[in-house]
C-alpha cells in the first residue's frame, strides 16, 4: 500500500489514497440545554437527555434523566437524530479523557454536550472510532474555564484533522475493530470478575479475622448486635469512647471561621482533608497553613499512627492509618481524628475493624437522630466494638499481613493485565484508523 505524508505532524504518513480534512467541515452540529429544573413537568418522560454521567459506553441507548414533549416545545432543547457523534465538551472529566460515545436511538442533550452528525461519505462508527483514537489531541485542545471548569472551545475541536479513508474502507475498519475489541472486552470482562472475587475473598477473610479471630475452636459468646454475632468470650464488647486516649482521643477539625489565613503555598503546615482520607495520599494538597495558625490549632495536629475518618460526604466513614514522615499539619472539618490507647487497641487493627465495612451498618445505627449531615465525634464515640487482647491483635495483624500479601499480589497483577488490555485495545484502535494496519489484509 503507497503512503504520503499526513501533513500532521502527530498522524505521520498515511494511505495514498485517503484524505485528511478538518472535523468542523465533515459535521453538522447541534448543541443542547437544560429544561427548567422546576416545572416538573419537563421531566420524567420518554426522551432521552444524555449529560456526561451517561458517557460511559462507546454507544448511548438511554441515559438517566428524561424529558417530556412538553420541554421541546417550551425550551430550546432539541431531539438530535440517530445516529450521531456525541462529546462532552465541557466538564472535570476533560482533564484526562475526553468521553466519545455514538447514538442508537433519537436523543437530547445538555450544554455539556455536542451532537455531530457527519455529512455524507463519513461513518459515524468510523468517526466515533477515529475521536477516541484521538483522545490525546482532543485533550490538548482542552482549556480551563471559569471556577477551574475544564472546556473544549468550539473553534478549537472543529480544527482536529480527521483521517478519511473510503467508505468502503471506513466500513471494513469498524468492523475489524468491532470484532477485535469485542473479544478483548471479553477478556477484560472475565479479568474484572476475578478482581471482584479477589476482592469479595478479601473482604471475608479480614471481617472473619476482626469479628471471629484466628482460632476456629475458641468458644463464642452472643454479643446481642445483629451486625456483629458471636466473637470469642475472652474479647472484650466496649464502646469506642473506652479504647482512645482520654484527651484528644476523639477529635473533629476546627471549621472554617478558624482557618481564615489559608495559603495556597507550602509553609511546612499542611491542612489535611478529606482528599487525603479517601486515596490514603498524605502528600497530596494545596492548602496550607501559616507557621501561627499551625501553633494557635495544635489540639488539631495530625501525627503518624493516628487514624482518621471523613465525616460526611459519598465517602463518610472512610478510614486510613496516617503514615510516617508526613508534613506537620492539622485535619479540617469535614475530618474526624482518632487517637487509640495503644494498650488497648493498635491503631492497624481499628483501621480494619472501620475501613472494611464491619462498623456500617453499627455507624447508620448510631447516627439515627443526629441533626448533623454526617458523622460526628459523639457517633464515633458511642460505636460498639469488639476487643480482642493486644498481644492476640498483634498476632492478628502479623498473620492477616503475610496472608493478605499474597492475595494482593494476585490482584495487583490481574489489574496490571487489565490495564494493558486497555492500552492494546486503543493501540488497536489507533492503528486501525491511522491505516497503520491494512484491515483487508487481516482475519
Amino acid at each position: 500500500m503507497s503512503r504520503k505524508n499526513s501533513g500532521v505532524i502527530w498522524l505521520d504518513d498515511i494511505p495514498a489514497h485517503w484524505t485528511v480534512n478538518y472535523l468542523g467541515n465533515l459535521v453538522q452540529v447541534a448543541g443542547g440545554s437544560t429544561p427548567s429544573k422546576e416545572n416538573p413537568d419537563f421531566w420524567h418522560g420518554s426522551i432521552p437527555w444524555v449529560s456526561p454521567k451517561d458517557m460511559k459506553r462507546e454507544v448511548v441507548s438511554d441515559s438517566e434523566d428524561h424529558v417530556t414533549q412538553l420541554a421541546l416545545r417550551k425550551s430550546s432543547l432539541r431531539v438530535i437524530p440517530d445516529p450521531a457523534v456525541l462529546m462532552v465538551i465541557r466538564g472535570m472529566i476533560l482533564d484526562h479523557t475526553v468521553p466519545i460515545a455514538r447514538t442508537s436511538r433519537p436523543v437530547t442533550v445538555n450544554q455539556d454536550m455536542k451532537a455531530l452528525r457527519p455529512r455524507a461519505g463519513l461513518s459515524v462508527e468510523y468517526l466515533s472510532h477515529f475521536l477516541r483514537a484521538m483522545n490525546e489531541a482532543l485533550l490538548a485542545r482542552v482549556e480551563e474555564a471559569g471556577h477551574g471548569t475544564k472546556a473544549l472551545r468550539t473553534d478549537l475541536w472543529r480544527k482536529v484533522p480527521v483521517l478519511v479513508p473510503p467508505e468502503a474502507e471506513q466500513h471494513a475498519i469498524v468492523s475489524h475493530v468491532d470484532r477485535k475489541t469485542a473479544a478483548i472486552d471479553a477478556l477484560i470482562a472475565k479479568k474484572e470478575r476475578l478482581i471482584e472475587l479477589l476482592q469479595e475473598k478479601r473482604q471475608v477473610f479480614i471481617t472473619q479475622a476482626v469479628t471471629k479471630g484466628l482460632n476456629p475452636t475458641a468458644p463464642l459468646r452472643q454479643t446481642g448486635l445483629p451486625w456483629l454475632g458471636h466473637v470469642p468470650t475472652h474479647w472484650t464488647l466496649c464502646r469506642m469512647k473506652d479504647v482512645v486516649l482520654p484527651v484528644g482521643g476523639i477529635q473533629m477539625g476546627p471549621f472554617g471561621a478558624q482557618l481564615k489565613n489559608l495559603v495556597s503555598h507550602d509553609t511546612g503546615f499542611k491542612l489535611y482533608g478529606q482528599e487525603n482520607t479517601i486515596t490514603g495520599d498524605f502528600s497530596s494538597g494545596s492548602r496550607w497553613l501559616t507557621a501561627a495558625d499551625f501553633e494557635r490549632l495544635d489540639c488539631y495536629r495530625l501525627l503518624p499512627g493516628d487514624v482518621v475518618l471523613t465525616r460526611k460526604g459519598a465517602s463518610i466513614g472512610n478510614c486510613r492509618l496516617v503514615p510516617e514522615g508526613i508534613q506537620p499539619g492539622c485535619t479540617d472539618s469535614d475530618t474526624i481524628r482518632v487517637r487509640f490507647e495503644p494498650t488497648r487497641v493498635r491503631a492497624e487493627f481499628a483501621v480494619l475493624l472501620m475501613h472494611e465495612g464491619y462498623l456500617e451498618e453499627e455507624i447508620q445505627y448510631s447516627r439515627r437522630g443526629s441533626v448533623l449531615p454526617g458523622l460526628n465525634t459523639r457517633t464515633i464515640a458511642n460505636l460498639r466494638v469488639a476487643v480482642p487482647p493486644v498481644r492476640e491483635q498483634d498476632l492478628l495483624l502479623t498473620e492477616l499481613k503475610g496472608q493478605l500479601a499474597l492475595g494482593d499480589r494476585a490482584l495487583a497483577s490481574t489489574s496490571r493485565s487489565v490495564d494493558l488490555l486497555r492500552e492494546y485495545r486503543q493501540a488497536l484502535i489507533t492503528a486501525a484508523v491511522t491505516g497503520k494496519i491494512d484491515v483487508s489484509t487481516t482475519a
